[in-house]
């Protein structure tokens, strides 16, 4: 089972996947990592040997100047790991005061 919070890279993966492992049952599962429990259940995982995590940020995001992750490419201050998300990075910013040293 996969989980993914970025609907783009399950998307990658359910491609990679069925091409590289095709006789293999994978679900993938759209959700943030906070949740396991919730969506493991919810897709029949009661227990599990073990889990591997990859918290990082891909490639993809952070070449992809629309999905604003990006030091080297202009573009919005996004950041949202799932675009569903309506609060982004910039309006994170914006409700910070400014404080004088």
């Amino acid at each position: 089972m996969g989980i993914d919070q970025d609907p783009e890279a399950l998307e990658a993966a359910r491609e990679y996947l069925s091409t590289a492992c095709p006789d293999t049952a994978w679900q993938l599962a759209l959700g943030n990592f906070a949740k396991i429990e919730e969506i493991a259940r919810k897709n029949g995982f009661e227990q599990v040997d073990g889990i591997l995590f990859d918290l990082g940020v891909s490639s993809h995001q952070l070449e992809t100047s629309e999905r604003g992750f990006s030091f080297n490419q202009p573009g919005p201050l996004d950041m949202r790991m799932n675009p569903d998300i309506a609060v982004k990075a910039a309006d994170l910013v914006k409700r910070l005061k400014q404080r004088r040293a």
